[in-house]
């Protein structure tokens, strides 16, 4: 961690000591939770006007894509695809040229037939749960995700 020097106006300073008694923190981590917060709604923003995307949003963070996503939804932005943009996507493939809806490649690769044995891609006779315990592997997730938010919102 790098010391910076710089000046406050004196509204700012009033701010930080609101949050200093509100939050029970010193002056350095007040500042620093302020900046953090200020800067999730700075990416936020950002993401909402379309001028980056969620990868690029998720990297200046430091957050997975499911934080990411996490945040931005507790910040009241929920994507930014306007109705013109899905309808234009839409439109896009509607619109496929004749050559390309034409069908299928004239290549196939090897079946299982012509191998001499069963599928492998084929569904099994029973399918088994990916996690034996899902609400344990839910619990672990929430777990690991209020401690990256603890350790960037120090307390």
């Amino acid at each position: 961690m790098k010391t910076r020097s710089l000046r406050l106006p004196d509204e700012l300073l009033a701010a930080i000591s609101v949050v200093e008694k509100a939050e029970h923190l010193d002056e350095a981590p007040a500042i620093r939770k302020l900046l953090w917060l200020g800067l999730e709604t700075y990416v936020a923003n950002l993401y909402g006007a379309g001028r980056l995307t969620l990868r690029e949003a998720s990297q200046r963070l430091g957050l997975c894509l499911g934080d990411t996503i996490d945040l931005l939804r507790e910040r009241g932005v929920s994507g930014n695809l306007t109705a013109t943009d899905v309808l234009e996507s839409i439109e896009r493939f509607t619109n496929v040229p004749p050559e390309a809806a034409a069908g299928p490649p004239t290549w196939q690769l090897p079946g299982p037939q012509r191998l001499g044995g069963a599928d492998p891609v084929a569904a099994p006779a029973s399918p088994e749960p990916l996690h034996a315990d899902a609400d344990q592997a839910v619990a672990e997730s929430a777990d690991a995700y209020r401690a990256r938010r603890a350790r960037r919102d120090p307390v």
